[in-house]
């Protein structure tokens, strides 16, 4: 028995190898697999725009990972080998609210909407109220999704802007990147590439919410 395994970095440095060895290398045997609306597809759209958009893809018909995306998972891997890597990605992550299993299952899976229900739930508006309320659950990019994007964005070496469901834009990674990816949450579709959006001027990790017109009504410290 390697007592490696017996602490929280041991398990996130097991896991992640084994999932970059199984779906993440010609030679896994297996791939990782993506569909019109989650966040990983519309990461691939926006890293290269004539990647078919949700309405011109099948969603019966699910697609491998794109090799940029598959390669940023396999970088942040490869930079959180060694012992003291992996406990400060640990000690970072459980800051903004994440176990080690949230943190692998996360990351490699891009799942940046909230753990409580499924991402088709929230895509069609059938998330469970929570008790004592009565309408569908709004979920908003947290500390914990921030977090994750920040590592995508890091990895990648480019600045990204993500609008979430409540029109909020999150600013990650770069603040020199002239063409930062430009995600936004669409309702009854999930998450897309926005390459057209015009955005407005934003500081890093700052959180600007927007009407769809663009026009700045607020700013909250992120």
């Amino acid at each position: 028995m390697n007592l490696l395994y017996g602490t929280d970095s041991g398990v996130l440095q097991r896991s992640f190898h084994e999932i970059v060895l199984t779906y993440l290398t010609p030679t896994g045997g297996h791939t990782l697999t993506t569909r019109p609306g989650p966040f990983f597809t519309a990461l691939t759209q926006a890293l290269d725009p004539d990647t078919p958009t949700t309405a011109e893809r099948d969603p019966a018909s699910p697609a491998p990972l794109s090799d940029t995306v598959r390669q940023m998972l396999v970088d942040l891997h490869q930079q959180h080998t060694t012992t003291p890597a992996a406990r400060g990605l640990l000690a970072n992550a459980a800051r903004h609210g994440l176990t080690v299993e949230d943190l692998t299952t996360r990351l490699f899976t891009g799942r940046v909407h909230p753990m409580d229900h499924s991402l088709d739930d929230y895509i069609s508006g059938q998330a469970q109220p929570r008790p004592g309320r009565s309408t569908p659950v709004a979920f908003t990019i947290d500390d914990s999704a921030r977090f994750l994007l920040d590592l995508y964005a890091s990895a990648l070496g480019r600045g990204l802007h993500l609008t979430g469901p409540d029109g909020t834009v999150d600013v990650l990674g770069s603040d020199t990147d002239a063409s930062p990816l430009r995600i936004s949450w669409r309702a009854g579709e999930g998450w897309s590439a926005d390459p057209e959006h015009s955005g407005n001027r934003l500081v890093l990790g700052s959180r600007i919410a927007t009407h769809s017109t663009g026009c700045v009504i607020g700013k909250v410290s992120a």
